[in-house]
């Protein structure tokens, strides 16, 4: 171990708590006994099942839940005695971490208007997202695990790609984004088979950092109805060879960003 001596010795210890999401009722534990000076199973159990309670949601990132761990690790460090070292003579270090979420977004086809979250669900491809209106759509096939029955990147370039999805609801996202790298956007035609609870969860706002320089173009992905796929071709997609075209669906994908909560680090040093 390497020693560094000088008129105030610092200590830097960065407590890094990155955490999930919507308030139950604050933890409520119940001590074992007082703490003491020295650390102990029972102090280290108190204060792991405050971190760790169900109250707490698992202090996901990008969610107020993240933002109770923090508050809690930054009046620990208070109470015993560390000095602030975050920003602004507070223990906090802000991330830039934002939050990205579809708001007032309809789209489009046969003469039909189709509701977000509806008729649609997208999912955020990030910053670098192209749009599904003015392309044209174009019919994928039938999804199958090894994507064999799909038409190729080439044909799928600058369309619309609908995909079918003849069991479930499920057709692998990254697959689908990789092959079709080039194209406007990606419709999996399965929101119909898509349970309520994943519904809610897949409709959620996703949070990450910040983009910054290029961001890198993706096609649009989004789950349809069986109604939203007839309304582009008119007639179902059990009638369509793949290869087949139609007309360009209109609207728009419409994001916002914000800063997301729970973007804190606790930062503290002991003096030594």
């Amino acid at each position: 171990m390497t020693h560094m001596h000088s008129k105030t010795h610092l200590a830097a210890v960065a407590l890094t708590f990155m955490a999930c999401a919507p308030v139950p009722p604050a933890a409520v534990i119940t001590p074992v006994g007082p703490t003491t000076a020295a650390i102990t199973p029972a102090d280290l159990r108190l204060r792991l099942e405050i971190v760790a309670h169900d109250s707490m949601m698992g202090r996901e990132s990008g969610t107020i839940y993240n933002d109770k761990a923090t508050d809690y690790l930054a009046a620990e460090a208070a109470r015993i005695g560390l000095r602030p070292a975050g920003e602004n003579g507070t223990f906090f270090q802000v991330v830039p971490l934002v939050q990205r979420s579809f708001t007032a977004s309809t789209l489009t086809a046969g003469g039909q208007t189709f509701t977000l979250w509806q008729d649609f669900l997208p999912r955020d491809q990030g910053p670098g997202m192209r749009q599904l209106a003015g392309a044209p759509t174009v019919f994928g096939g039938s999804w199958t695990d090894d994507a064999s029955g799909l038409i190729s990147s080439a044909d799928a370039a600058g369309k619309v790609v609908v995909i079918r999805v003849p069991q479930g609801w499920q057709a692998n996202r990254i697959t689908l984004t990789g092959r079709y790298r080039d194209a406007a956007g990606v419709i999996v035609v399965s929101l119909d088979s898509i349970p309520p609870p994943v519904q809610e969860a897949l409709s959620q706002p996703g949070s990450g950092f910040a983009p910054e320089g290029e961001v890198t173009p993706l096609p649009a992905f989004v789950y349809g109805t069986q109604a939203f796929a007839r309304a582009i071709f008119g007639r179902p997609l059990s009638d369509l060879t793949p290869g087949a075209t139609e007309q360009p669906i209109t609207g728009q994908l419409v994001m916002e960003q914000t800063a997301a909560p729970g973007r804190r680090n606790v930062i503290a040093m002991i003096e030594g």
